[in-house]
């Protein structure tokens, strides 16, 4: 009697999840694989049209899942054993600053984009003559940061874009 070869789907991914993990498959099955990054990760840029980078299988089809962040890839009939990287990169948001009226100007002292769940940090700096009246963000509280004159951090760490506005008054006499 004759058995069908098995061959092993061959797995390495860096910051999230596979399922199965390096399953056996028989010969001209079907194959399905799961990718599910860690929370704040993302599949790598280059990976997200198609085929996962560095992998060696042949007819790959991707699908993803925006409900759950999942990316599904599917191989019709498996002819032999193939190996599939996938690396998940950190979400990364943009941050913007903008003064409303005159006064004074608002830097942003973390580097941007600043990654998921960490902090984006600000300098307001007012003109001679100008005090800073508010700092205020589209993605939260804006705290004064300890021991940094004119600072102030994000209350949470980031989970999506944001905006920084600064207002500045005259400082009366």
């Amino acid at each position: 009697s004759f058995k069908k070869q098995e061959y092993t789907v061959a797995l390495s991914i860096t910051d999230g999840s596979a399922a199965p993990d390096s399953p056996s498959v028989k010969h001209g099955d079907p194959y399905t694989l799961t990718l599910t990054p860690d929370v704040g990760f993302e599949l790598k840029a280059e990976n997200i049209q198609g085929i996962p980078a560095d992998s060696d299988c042949d007819n790959i089809q991707p699908t993803y899942q925006s409900d759950n962040n999942t990316y599904r890839y599917h191989i019709e009939s498996l002819t032999e054993a193939c190996e599939i990287n996938a690396v998940f990169t950190i979400i990364q948001y943009d941050v913007t600053t903008r003064v409303i009226g005159d006064g004074g100007t608002l830097s942003l002292i973390t580097d941007t984009p600043v990654n998921y769940d960490e902090k984006a940090i600000v300098k307001a700096t007012p003109d001679a003559n100008y005090l800073i009246e508010s700092v205020s963000s589209s993605c939260g509280a804006m705290l004064p940061v300890a021991g940094e004159p004119n600072q102030f951090a994000t209350e949470n760490g980031l989970k999506e874009p944001c905006t920084i506005t600064a207002t500045f008054k005259k400082q009366e006499y």
